[in-house]
């Protein structure tokens, strides 16, 4: 019809479907936004997995470098045999000859400082019991005399000079026990002669008698063989016995 006004036609846009809680996936389920990189890194690293353990079975199945050889050292005569048989020059065998020198001064003067340091350790021992032990002063004292049988047979034993320090030091070991028994005996000592009875009252007031003859009655004779072992002089006992568990020893020794 003339003069009807034609109307365009207007494409409607398309809407996206969106899709439902229930349609919706989670982002690491197969087809989720996060799925596909999770899969990718992990097959990333199992690969790098793989990787580093060939490089370890092959650093396992790799040959050890053998150990360097030790410095040869050679006499005179075995490097002249060498120079006559054309196995080695003549310059070659003063160099080996100077090495040897130089290697033989260096391993002496490192020994010769070793032995030094054990001699003052030891020496710095032995003042050690001549503090706790005055007695080691007097030549004619028991115990000078027992330390000085003992150093004479470690010093034959060892092919020693009965003067020296780690001798000396030895022998008292075994003739006293170590420092660190002397110091627990001199403890021991002085708590008893501070905490000691040395007196008993008598019933008719006024006199005092001594305390029993025989402390040691009730130690049995395996603690006694005990500190004759130990050389204890008899008042190394009288301090001892307080804190010794007699029925433990009993029990012990039948």
């Amino acid at each position: 019809m003339a003069g009807e006004i034609e109307t365009p036609e207007v494409e409607t846009p398309e809407v996206p479907e969106v899709p439902t809680p229930e349609e919706r996936k989670h982002p690491l389920e197969p087809g989720g936004v996060r799925f596909e990189d999770v899969v990718r890194e992990k097959n990333e690293l199992k690969a790098e997995a793989a990787a580093l353990r060939a490089q370890l079975a092959r650093q396992q199945e790799a040959p050890k470098e053998p150990p360097a050889p030790k410095p040869q050292f050679y006499t005179a005569e075995q490097l002249q045999q060498a120079v006559d048989a054309g196995r080695i020059s003549p310059a070659q065998m003063a160099d080996q000859l100077a090495w040897q020198r130089a290697e033989q001064a260096r391993l002496q003067t490192v020994n010769d400082l070793d032995l030094r340091q054990k001699r003052a350790s030891a020496t710095t021992e032995v003042n050690q019991y001549l503090d706790r032990i005055p007695a080691l002063a007097d030549p004619s004292s028991k115990e000078f005399l027992k330390a000085s049988r003992i150093a004479s047979e470690i010093a034959e034993e060892m092919g020693w000079d009965v003067r020296d320090p780690r001798v000396q030091r030895q022998a008292l070991r075994q003739a006293f026990g170590t420092l660190d028994r002397l110091a627990d005996a001199t403890k021991t000592r002085e708590y008893a002669r501070e905490h000691a009875d040395t007196t008993v009252e008598t019933r008719g007031g006024g006199g005092r008698v001594p305390p029993k003859a025989d402390p040691f009655k009730d130690v049995p004779q395996p603690l006694k063989d005990h500190w004759d072992r130990l050389g204890y002089s008899v008042e190394q006992r009288k301090a001892e016995l307080p804190y010794v568990n007699l029925d433990r020893w009993k029990r012990r020794h039948g």
